[in-house]
């Protein structure tokens, strides 16, 4: 099944989206992107607002807190 998704216009396979996702991370010509950048393979691109709700960020750390405090108190 994989093999055949990575043969699908636009899907990466694991060994085209390493080298993509560590230039993402390392390449000094994506240094300058703050706060919510968001790129697609080898070209930034602008994201919905939705994206840079800093309340909504909160909320879902807080509740990812929670899910975790809760998994982790039921294996004890």
């Amino acid at each position: 099944m994989s093999r055949a998704l990575g043969r699908v216009p636009g899907v990466s396979t694991p060994r085209r989206s390493g080298p993509l996702l560590a230039a993402t991370a390392l390449d000094d010509r994506w240094a300058h992107l703050r706060d919510g950048a968001f790129v697609v393979k080898t070209r930034p691109t602008e994201v919905r607002p939705v994206a840079h709700d800093r309340d909504r960020e909160q909320r879902l750390w807080e509740a990812t807190l929670e899910l975790l405090e809760r998994a982790s108190a039921s294996r004890q």
